[in-house]
């Protein structure tokens, strides 16, 4: 009897067994290795699913891949080759009874459009009531109309899966869902609560630039009224870098009060707090993205080096001495350079 297609309820071991393919990935593929991640409905809280866990796993080279196999097979992980689509290396784990998937292992360099398609994905059914459902409603009519065919339970989901994706891309492009900044401008003061991240790769940060000012600062903007700082976060970097990146960890919480120079707030008292977020790195060190300021300015993103910081104007101030002193925990900072506090 072939594979049966089964929807279980949302488990939260499926986290774990993630995690345990993660560790063996990072083993046997070593400094080929940019990035993991746990994509598909496992990934989805309360999403029903196969009981089958898919990992994305970003590389340098997928060409050095199938030097990997035996190491890979010897760990349960069976190579399958490009299996459909062009510049994957794809790996299945099965189960004891050598019948049902325990793993997807979907390997791909990190230009490959379908890693940002799959994450994209992912975060905007974990992002969205009304896709999740719609997504779930549709893999639960195709579970009962093909339970016993894979390949006809993927084809009759595809039509939804493809309209999902056009969603997700104008949700992340234009944050349909909430616009309205969560912050003022009255008389002379200005406040704004805003969340950035805190994104490396190779020993350098990414901050933003627009051409009017002569300083760099964080990849970042206002949240939203009704929007929470992580999906924040998420959606300003999509909107400057044009890549979904994950969060890893709430860093910083910075309290900033300042006198403002830029044109138009000029002798106005600016009160912002910012949620800093360090985000999982993806390897990437091109972006062709040119995105606008909260003023309306274009701007465009840069990767500087950490070492060099200091002989760079950028802000917030902390980040040259927070980056070089790799600071592994949570961080309160609090900044007045108005002097109004004493």
């Amino acid at each position: 009897m072939g594979r049966q297609i089964i929807l279980h309820e949302y488990n939260p071991e499926w986290v774990d067994r993630y995690n345990q393919i993660e560790r063996d990935i990072c083993k046997i593929f070593g400094n080929e290795v940019i990035n993991v991640q746990h994509f598909g409905s496992t990934s989805i809280k309360g999403m029903k699913s196969k009981d089958t866990v898919d990992v994305l796993v970003i590389v340098k080279d997928i060409s050095n891949i199938d030097a990997y196999n035996k190491k890979m097979k010897s760990k349960g992980y069976i190579a399958k080759g490009e299996n459909g689509i062009s510049g994957r290396r794809y790996f299945q784990q099965y189960d004891s009874n050598g019948v049902d998937h325990l793993a997807h292992i979907h390997v791909y360099s990190k230009e490959n459009k379908k890693v940002s398609e799959e994450l994209k994905f992912r975060d905007y059914l974990r992002s969205d009531e009304v896709a999740f459902n719609k997504y779930l409603n549709i893999k639960e009519e195709a579970s009962k109309l093909y339970s016993h065919s894979p390949k006809k339970y993927q084809e009759y989901k595809s039509k939804t899966i493809k309209e999902l994706l056009n969603q997700a891309d104008e949700y992340f492009k234009k944050s349909e869902r909430f616009n309205i900044d969560a912050g003022f401008l009255k008389e002379k003061t200005w406040f704004r609560y805003r969340a950035a991240a805190i994104i490396v790769e190779d020993k350098k940060v990414l901050l933003a630039k627009n051409n009017i000012t002569d300083y760099y600062y964080s990849v970042g903007g206002a949240v939203h009224v009704g929007e929470t700082s992580e999906k924040a976060v998420i959606r300003e970097v999509f909107e400057e870098t044009g890549e979904v990146y994950e969060i890893d960890r709430l860093a910083v919480i910075h309290e900033n009060i300042y006198w403002g120079i830029d044109p138009g707030f000029e002798d106005v008292i600016c009160h912002e707090i910012c949620f800093y977020y360090i985000m999982k790195p993806k390897g990437l060190l091109e972006f062709n993205q040119t995105g606008m300021s909260a003023s309306g300015v274009e701007e465009k993103v840069y990767w500087l080096d950490i070492e060099n910081l200091n002989n760079v104007k950028a802000y917030p101030s902390f980040i040259k001495k927070y980056l070089n002193e790799e600071t592994n925990g949570f961080v309160h900072f609090v900044e007045d350079r108005t002097g109004l506090n004493g």
